[in-house]
């Protein structure tokens, strides 16, 4: 048994006594390019967004290339690297213990000799620069070891 105010609030009943009618012919046509509208409008946001943060970032590259590029010419300076090998070569004579191991010495002979090969056919600054890299790096083992020798375990 239903009560009376359940009986009442039926929707059978209440949409039952709503007159029925066509819609406008043209309702579908007006819902399609609102629909339409909505889209475009989201995928102009969402390309606005992308289009924002990407020109952030090529901003922040293009701002920072300079500078990335004029550090990596000075690296690649052999006139610097040459400079440095000498103030190491210079730090390293005036030491007190200039005993030299072997085969550091002979890597030094080498570069040496790979150095003055460059110079004699005219190499240019990308052939020249790794040449007084590994040249400084190995006279700076040299100085910041106690003295001229590496250490290497001997096994009895």
């Amino acid at each position: 048994m239903m009560s009376p105010i359940a009986r009442q609030l039926d929707p059978r009943d209440v949409f039952s006594e709503l007159p029925e009618f066509d819609p406008d012919p043209s309702l579908w046509g007006r819902i399609q390019t609102a629909n339409v509208r909505r889209v475009r409008l989201r995928r102009l946001r969402h390309a606005s967004v992308i289009g924002a943060i990407l020109l952030g970032v090529a901003t922040t590259w293009l701002w920072e290339f300079p500078q990335r590029l004029t550090i990596s010419a000075e690296r690649l300076s052999s006139v610097n690297w040459r400079a440095h090998s000498q103030e190491l070569q210079d730090q390293w004579s005036q030491r007190a213990d200039r005993d030299m191991d072997p085969h550091i010495q002979a890597h030094l002979r080498l570069l040496d000799s790979e150095l003055q090969a460059a110079y004699d056919r005219g190499a240019a600054e990308p052939e020249l620069a790794p040449l007084w890299l590994l040249r400084g790096q190995l006279l700076q083992s040299l100085v910041e070891n106690e003295s001229g020798r590496s250490r290497r375990m001997t096994r009895i």
